[in-house]
């Protein structure tokens, strides 16, 4: 077996590991400015972010099988979007302070399934009969 063959691939399947800790980190880094600047609730701006860069993400560094990357990506993204924002309360300077709601948790849901879709669409039109998905 010829090591020079599995190794660019292996490269990149470590660097789609690391972003299981590196995108959501990237995601609150690009939500917070952008929430403060809009003058809006993070977790608003976050539930949208968070899933456009973790898919995304999956869906350019994976080698291969890239469906089935992204497949795994959006369940471990909705289970950490479970344990965070289900239910979250609002802060403290929003007119319905301390109240739950699922808001958060609704909109990552919505996003992680249009991205995932659109991801689906993109692999099945450039697919190749003997592609790995």
């Amino acid at each position: 077996m010829d090591v020079r063959r599995w190794i660019p691939h292996a490269t990149r399947w470590a660097w789609y590991l690391f972003g299981f800790v590196l995108t959501p980190i990237a995601g609150l880094v690009v939500s917070e400015p952008l929430a403060h600047w809009a003058g809006v609730w993070v977790f608003d701006v976050a539930s949208v972010w968070l899933p456009i860069f973790g898919l995304g993400y999956a869906w350019l560094v994976a080698p291969r099988f890239k469906g089935v990357a992204v497949a795994v990506y959006l369940v471990f993204g909705l289970v950490l979007a479970t344990m965070v924002a289900c239910p979250a309360s609002y802060p403290e300077w929003h007119p319905r302070a301390y109240q739950t709601t699922y808001r958060p948790y609704v909109a990552t849901i919505v996003t992680s399934l249009v991205v995932t879709f659109l991801i689906a669409v993109r692999l099945a039109w450039t697919a190749e009969p003997d592609d790995d998905y």
